[in-house]
């Protein structure tokens, strides 16, 4: 198991060691969570991911319209 700060960090943590399942945040610093999966898709198109949050800020977990424009789906 391996863990980084951020989204930045975890892309270069992917790049180095390849792990089998990323589980990432949507809000994070630097590189948020959606950026990071935009990342690691256009360069590793079979990596696998779990996508979690506690809520941005603000406290709300409406992440509709967070994901759809990473072409994430929108949740149900």
């Amino acid at each position: 198991m391996f863990e980084a700060d951020d989204g930045a960090a975890g892309i270069r943590l992917y790049r180095d060691r390849g792990p089998d399942l990323v589980i990432t945040d949507i809000f994070m610093p630097e590189r948020d969570g959606l950026a990071t999966i935009v990342q690691l898709r256009r360069e590793f198109t079979g990596v696998k991911i779990i996508v979690i949050s506690g809520g941005d800020q603000s406290g709300s977990l409406d992440l509709r319209e967070h994901a759809q424009p990473s072409g994430l789906p929108a949740p149900s």
